[in-house]
């Protein structure tokens, strides 16, 4: 005997929704606008043990040649294929709505799980090009694009450079660098991480590339660097001003064993600074390991920072580790100074207009601080 599901009492027709699987839901909440609002307030909470990060349930996305396959996942998986007009489920079945678009479906799949975005979006090698620009319409936003190792060179690069600014993260699954410049382009867009995953192909790399990163977090399969240019890397580094440097994180693996002594090269050589380093510096902080710098020259330094009006001045702190032993009567020579706290190392300089300075001298460590 049918039973009239919308009729029963509200706490029995809540029990009977929970009690559905996946692909019943959304065959339930294709019904009406009523059905589908109740799918969508019940909200369920589902065991989720496969991606416990990324919430209660994954919504898997793959982009094929004329239809999208989707997968959620809770303990078990959940496959069906939306086209435009209908969606299928397994063993034949379809839904049919002729007035609605793959957008459509997707836009209704996202709202009755309560989903913003999809967490895994893939573009497999049979999806047309022209039909990317139709995916960046229908998914506004993924947690995760995934460019498939067999998508050909034409398919990867219109992808990732359509596709990239609405995903929080890019995975190339191949090597489609032909020349060593082209691998920059894909790295210099505004994204939070580029993971490049593919093992048997190197992705050669060099200093440039490196520097120019504007992504925060890089993962490489296998890199080609030599021990040359990531000591150039380094150097650059070191001597920029990265005040809004987005690397945060930067990991490859390797085939060759790399010898340290020749990627830390010259490292050991202390950096020669005089009055003017100092007065061009641009960094808010600057700290230098080894640095080679005159009594005399942090002295007349320090008396150009009191008679003038550095209103522009970035520094905000300068810590210098020096490879000769400096004198502290000879940097404060001519200077009217304040001891803070009694202590006899550090010192307390005042400019006529209110500015401060805090030096810390010791026999081969300097540090200043700007107030």
């Amino acid at each position: 005997m049918p039973i009239r599901i919308l009729s029963l009492p509200v706490k029995d027709l809540q029990y009977v929704i929970n009690s559905m699987d996946v692909i019943d839901s959304i065959s339930f909440s294709l019904c009406s606008k009523r059905t589908k609002n109740l799918v969508k307030a019940s909200n369920r909470k589902i065991d989720f043990l496969r991606y416990p990060r990324r919430g209660t349930l994954h919504i898997f996305a793959q982009v094929r040649e004329n239809f999208i396959r989707f997968n959620i996942s809770t303990p078990e998986s959940h496959y069906f294929n939306v086209f435009d007009s209908c969606i299928e489920f397994a063993q034949g079945k379809f839904w049919r709505k002729p007035e609605f678009t793959i957008g459509d479906w997707v836009s209704h799949i996202l709202s009755i799980f309560n989903k913003s975005m999809v967490d895994d979006l893939v573009i497999c090698d049979d999806c047309p090009i022209f039909f990317v620009d139709n995916v960046k319409q229908v998914f506004r936003k993924c947690e995760e694009l995934r460019i498939r190792g067999n998508c050909s060179r034409q398919l990867t690069n219109s992808t990732f450079f359509k596709l990239a600014p609405i995903s929080e993260q890019v995975n190339i699954g191949s090597n489609i660098f032909e020349d060593e410049n082209d691998i920059s382009k894909f790295m210099s867009l505004n994204l939070k991480t580029l993971i490049f995953d593919d093992f048997e192909n190197p992705f050669r790399l060099t200093a440039g590339d490196l520097m120019s990163l504007n992504i925060e977090e890089v993962l490489m399969g296998t890199g080609n660097i030599s021990e040359r240019e990531l000591n150039r890397f380094l150097k650059l580094w070191m001597k920029s001003n990265h005040r809004f440097d987005r690397k945060k994180l930067i990991t490859q693996h390797s085939r060759v064993k790399y010898k340290e002594d020749q990627i830390f090269k010259d490292w050991e050589k202390p950096f020669e600074l005089d009055l003017s380093d100092l007065l061009a510096a641009n960094s808010i902080h600057l700290s230098i390991s080894t640095a080679t710098i005159t009594d005399k020259e942090l002295n007349r330094f320090l008396k150009i920072w009191m008679k003038s009006n550095n209103k522009f001045y970035r520094p905000e702190y300068i810590e210098m580790f020096l490879d000769k032993e400096i004198n502290r009567e000879e940097v404060l020579r001519g200077i009217k100074d304040e001891a803070v706290d009694g202590h006899r190392r550090k010192y307390r300089l005042k400019r006529l207009d209110g500015k401060e300075l805090l030096i810390f001298v010791r026999s081969w460590h300097v540090t200043i601080e700007f107030r």
